[in-house]
């Protein structure tokens, strides 16, 4: 969320007169919540990364928290959109599939991605693009995740390659105009668990939705 000058010197302005709120946000520096879970780290860097710098994904903090314990090497993981979460999940599961649209994203991810990352990059930015490297997949996956182009489109396409087990997770779940998409997972039967919080840089209040079934591979 961007803002004006005008509104910046006014917030300035207020806490100053609110020395108590302006001492809280300051100790977040370098001894609370903010601090521990390196979020000022991946402010500065402009990128997902943890108190460590190792590479996160750009989802909530409960969200991260709540799926790290439950990935394992035994798991297949595709996801439509690639970045640091590539680089994260590559060393918790066993094999990771991305799609990713833009070439020069595409390029930085290429040269530090692990063997067990196929990554590939569309022809465009156009749906059937976007999605037909998923469309000829020969085997099914365990976690498809959505959060790239064209979602409505990707939890639609999603069910058709998700293992028996599998789940789903949508980044951004908040926004509205990804309830065309929600609306047909849950037709299909999948529940959903929400995620709200902050993100890795971003303050604002966002939310990853996890979609499953019973007997899933996260056991949930």
């Amino acid at each position: 969320m961007a803002f004006t000058i005008r509104q910046k010197i006014n917030t300035i302005s207020k806490l100053f007169s609110e020395p108590k709120v302006l001492s809280a946000l300051l100790s977040q520096r370098d001894f609370g919540y903010l601090n521990d879970i390196g979020w000022f780290k991946s402010f500065l860097a402009q990128k997902s990364i943890d108190v460590n710098e190792n590479p996160i994904p750009w989802f909530t903090y409960p969200f991260i928290d709540f799926l790290s314990p439950r990935l394992n090497k035994n798991l297949i993981l595709f996801e439509f959109g690639s970045g640091n979460s590539t680089l994260f999940f590559s060393d918790k599961v066993r094999k990771v599939i991305s799609i990713e649209h833009n070439k020069e994203w595409y390029q930085i991810v290429n040269i530090s991605k692990p063997s067990n990352v196929e990554l590939i990059l569309t022809k465009s930015e156009k749906v059937n693009d976007y999605q037909n490297y998923f469309s000829i997949l020969n085997n099914k996956v365990d976690i498809i995740i959505v959060d790239g182009l064209h979602r409505n489109e990707c939890l639609i396409k999603a069910c058709e390659k998700l293992s028996e087990r599998g789940v789903i997770i949508l980044d951004d779940s908040e926004r509205v105009e990804y309830s065309r998409g929600m609306k047909f997972l849950f037709q299909k039967g999948f529940k959903r668990l929400d995620f709200f919080g902050i993100s890795p840089g971003y303050l604002y209040k966002k939310s990853t939705t996890l979609f499953y079934k019973d007997n899933n591979c996260l056991n949930v």
